[in-house]
């Protein structure tokens, strides 16, 4: 146990292995600051649990694999801010359900690819295209 500040610095390699359970509670502020890589493996499940408010601020390459399933529940609002190019892939079935409305909106041009057949229902409502520009509409019944 510590009464007040801890400092720790290494000049090598440091290497910590726990064979039983590692509990960390921080009362206030967590800071880390890697200047080289970070990997992190985990072999059975990963949990975190943010109450608060949660950011991150990525200025590189971020690259992150799911291998099993992968779930992201938040219980408020998400806003996701990307400056560049974002490029989102499955290769199996991708779904997008929410409980209310979708919103897509694009600056310039909105571009909508299928290869197969391409489905748009609606049991409830009406289907409304509204075009500023040039109206080109084919639709096949």
């Amino acid at each position: 146990e510590v009464g007040g500040d801890q400092y720790v610095m290494v000049y090598g390699d440091r290497i910590t292995k726990i064979e039983g359970s590692d509990i960390k509670e921080v009362k206030t502020d967590q800071s880390t600051n890697i200047e080289g890589d970070k990997h992190e493996r985990v072999g059975k499940n990963r949990s975190e649990f943010v109450q608060e408010n949660h950011r991150e601020n990525i200025q590189g390459l971020f690259v992150a694999t799911t291998v099993k399933d992968w779930e992201n529940i938040v219980k408020g609002n998400i806003k996701e801010t990307v400056h560049g190019s974002d490029v989102r892939f499955s290769e199996g079935k991708r779904g997008i359900g929410t409980g209310a409305d979708v919103e897509l909106t694009a600056r310039e041009t909105m571009q909508i690819y299928s290869k197969g057949d391409m489905d748009i229902d609606t049991n409830d409502g009406d289907i409304t295209i509204i075009s500023g520009g040039s109206k080109n509409i084919e639709l096949n019944p």
